[in-house]
């Protein structure tokens, strides 16, 4: 995975599936996503799980979303039902 990040001409988005396919296994959760800053928002990019083709290319607002929680505070969040 660390070679794919670093690797100049890879699509990082690969790599960023990888990555939630294996936390989607260790956490034993039905939807992990990946969302990237995008000027004042998050954009969902990388969606591995249950309903994941509705979310990618989501953008939700930094302040009051649980995605903009866990990005400005750098601490992860996991919950029963997603608001």
């Amino acid at each position: 995975v660390t070679h794919r990040l670093l690797a100049a001409d890879t699509d990082l988005v690969q790599p960023l599936r990888l990555i939630a396919r294996s936390s989607r296994d260790l956490a034993g959760a039905d939807l992990v996503t990946v969302a990237l800053p995008d000027g004042d928002e998050l954009r969902v990019d990388v969606a591995v799980g249950e309903s994941a083709e509705t979310l990618l290319g989501t953008r939700v607002t930094l302040e009051g979303s649980l995605a903009g929680r866990v990005f400005t505070t750098g601490r992860p969040l996991r919950v029963a039902t997603p608001q």
